[in-house]
């Protein structure tokens, strides 16, 4: 009846609340490995503009 087609629903809403949660969390992941890369691109370019600049 009408009360197991409303159960059916919040369990088909949970089941796509949780993958739109592990959507984000695998987005978030994706973007911190991202900035880490960048940033390490970033330090060797300026390490390197250092070494030019002093000598060292």
């Amino acid at each position: 009846g009408t009360r197991q087609k409303l159960a059916e629903s919040i369990g088909s809403l949970s089941a796509v609340l949780r993958k739109l949660a592990g959507g984000d969390r695998e987005l978030a992941r994706k973007a911190s490995g991202v900035k880490r890369k960048k940033t390490k691109r970033l330090v060797g370019r300026l390490s390197r503009v250092i070494e030019k600049l002093f000598g060292s």
